[in-house]
């Protein structure tokens, strides 16, 4: 399961430790097929790939350090760009997962609320800059 499944799973108080699809199944569902051939992996830690810094730094790059989604120019402070996996998988680096972000885009995405905490001060750069470059902010 991804980590976001997990962290679902475990707010519902569905999650437990030695967590099976198909005992899960079993119990909440007698809908789903009981025979799931697929064999189950677990990775409690999602972590980042180890090439993760190289394959952001050329991201930001191939997008001339510009927000994808407001497209705020961060060629000055490219600190301000993240990079977003949309299936929410910190290892999986495929062209069509990433997307380069702008720490207050970045915030805004589902599951990313924690960010807006962690992330203020450099998300209020991103506010004054949007200003800045005249491009409208949704969220003042």
């Amino acid at each position: 399961l991804c980590y976001n499944c997990v962290k679902d799973l475990r707010q519902s108080g569905l999650y437990f430790h030695n967590f099976n699809l198909k005992d899960y199944f079993k119990k909440h569902d007698s809908y789903i097929p009981k025979t799931i051939k697929k064999y189950e992996t677990r990775k409690e830690i999602q972590d980042y790939s180890a090439d993760h810094e190289e394959v952001a730094r050329a991201c930001r790059k191939r997008v001339n350090y510009t927000c994808q989604k407001c497209k705020l120019n961060c060629s000055e402070s490219k600190h301000l760009l993240h990079l977003h996996h949309i299936d929410g998988d910190k290892s999986h680096n495929y062209p069509h997962n990433l997307q380069v972000l702008c720490v207050g885009c970045h915030s805004k995405m589902y599951k990313h609320e924690h960010m807006k905490t962690k992330f203020k001060p450099e998300i209020e750069i991103v506010h004054n800059m949007l200003k800045s470059q005249r491009i409208l902010d949704l969220d003042s």
